[in-house]
């Protein structure tokens, strides 16, 4: 049976890497890829060696409670979703997922393609850690690659455990070995050598070695549970995870080929299959409508649902995401001199975390109102969240070590991506949950700040910040109003 899976597996990637390669070829061409590549490495290195280091240690709690938010907020989203973490294709789906083979040779391949993707992804992520830690912060980290390398393949793992737990109440060890893992990353606290993410706040090798031992445990726990049976929602889950595959690859074929008007009917078929994996009780909750239903209303109502439709643990790493922004900006804020290359840790924090107050999009083409009715009224609910949580931490501001200019900063700057955000979308209805939409955002957020902080004229970032919200404002009301749709 072996055999018969790897030789449909080798047939079906054979003809997927033909079709792939010969889009590269005409789309990109290896020489260009080649070119690229080496020339963002010899970039970056050059931008991290011209850097010069802060005169100050930062506090080992400042390190700890950044590696810590950043490590929980990671696998808390991704220990929340519904879906299994590696899947199978449609056609695999029907040709091998009612076959007599066993899981663990169906799913072998998309496990080490998941496998190797994460590890070169964590590999860069690790070395822009090193480097940002060694060029820039003074304390050296050697290990961290390896550290994020870890940690991602146990998130792997202890993803599909939590999800044969969900969907079928087996995989047993899945609670222990999430009590190990959260006991392990809070002993940062105290003995960061002896923690589970200690390699990205010392130089040794200890947590490294602590986390592999967790690793096999876990993988050897995820092969025994493939050796029987698929959980029971997995064949449904692969099949709607394919599409939404497809369709993202036909999303970047219209972008790609300049056609852009077939992106927004892609992204309303991704939204609804989005919607498939949901659970059912997070559609019945409701809000009373408002009174009086004018459009802005009705469209702030709208957002305000959906905010409420979230699950707790949405919630959750919403908090978490915004109290790192605010850490993320004090470290550009407190470097003024290198604002051009930390100015990439806040549009990252802000290009994740900060769509998520703005969890409905309802396109222009959708409501026979004014362009920027629609656009205040969508991300209304999330700048007053912004606005009063940024406030309750000025208050704090002495509790979290941050000092009060930076919250300042952090307030203005949250309700400023949110307006970019919309005016991107109106330009080009995306959507607001659009990747290219998100961190483009938060290039024009951060611009005001990091452009006068290298300029030296730090008390200019707030009114600048304030300035470039009322230009995106009035690009809005530039625009026509909407005709009502013929139906």
């Amino acid at each position: 049976m072996t055999r018969a899976v790897s030789q449909i597996r080798q047939k079906t990637l054979s003809r997927a890497f033909d079709v792939w390669w010969k889009w590269f070829s005409r789309a990109i061409g290896l020489p260009t890829a080649i070119y690229v590549l080496i020339s963002a490495g010899f970039l970056g290195f050059g931008a991290f060696d011209d850097a010069n280091p802060l005169k100050t240690q930062i506090p080992l709690l400042q390190k700890t409670i950044f590696a810590v938010g950043l490590v929980t907020l990671w696998y808390l989203i991704k220990l929340t979703n519904v879906v299994p973490p590696f899947f199978i294709s449609q056609r695999d789906a029907v040709r091998l997922g009612f076959s007599p083979g066993r899981p663990v040779q169906v799913l072998a391949y998309s496990m080490t393609f998941s496998a190797i993707r994460d590890m070169l992804i964590l590999l860069l992520v690790g070395a822009l850690w090193s480097m940002t830690t060694w060029k820039l912060l003074n304390f050296i980290t050697p290990y961290a690659a390896l550290n994020w390398v870890l940690l991602g393949w146990l998130l792997q793992h202890l993803g599909w455990l939590k999800y044969r737990w969900q969907e079928d109440r087996k995989a047993s060890l899945f609670p222990v070995l999430l009590v190990f893992f959260v006991v392990g990353i809070a002993a940062a606290f105290w003995v960061p050598e002896y923690s589970l993410i200690g390699s990205l706040l010392v130089s040794s090798p200890l947590p490294c070695l602590l986390l592999g031992v967790l690793l096999i445990v876990t993988v050897w726990q995820v092969l025994s549970d493939l050796q029987e049976d698929y959980p029971r929602a997995f064949l449904q889950h692969s099949t709607i995870l394919s599409e939404i595959r497809a369709v993202d690859t036909l999303l970047i074929f219209a972008l790609g080929s300049m056609q852009a008007q077939a992106a927004p009917d892609l992204l309303v078929t991704k939204r609804k299959l989005q919607m498939t994996l949901r659970p059912t009780t997070h559609h019945a909750r409701s809000l009373p409508v408002p009174a009086e239903r004018n459009p802005l209303r009705m469209i702030a109502w709208r957002t305000l649902l959906g905010l409420y439709r979230q699950s707790i643990p949405d919630h959750l790493v919403t908090l978490v995401g915004m109290v790192l922004l605010a850490y993320a900006v004090n470290i550009l804020v407190s470097q003024p001199d290198k604002a051009l290359i930390v100015g990439a840790v806040p549009i990252v924090a802000m290009g994740i975390f900060l769509p998520r107050l703005v969890p409905s999009t309802t396109q222009p083409m959708w409501v026979p109102v004014p362009k920027e009715v629609r656009a205040i009224g969508q991300i209304l609910p999330g700048t007053l969240i912004s606005v009063v949580f940024y406030a309750l931490m000025l208050v704090l501001s002495t509790v979290l070590q941050l000092p009060p200019a930076t919250l300042l900063v952090t307030l203005t700057m949250a309700p400023l991506y949110l307006l970019s955000l919309e005016a991107l979308n109106s330009w080009t209805q995306l959507g607001t949950q659009s990747t290219y939409l998100k961190f483009g955002a938060g290039l024009l957020a951060v611009l005001p700040a990091v452009a006068l902080l290298q300029l030296g004229w730090v008390s200019l970032v707030v009114p600048g910040q304030l300035v470039l919200a009322f230009i995106f404002y009035a690009t809005l009301l530039e625009q026509p109003p909407v005709e009502p749709l013929e139906l």
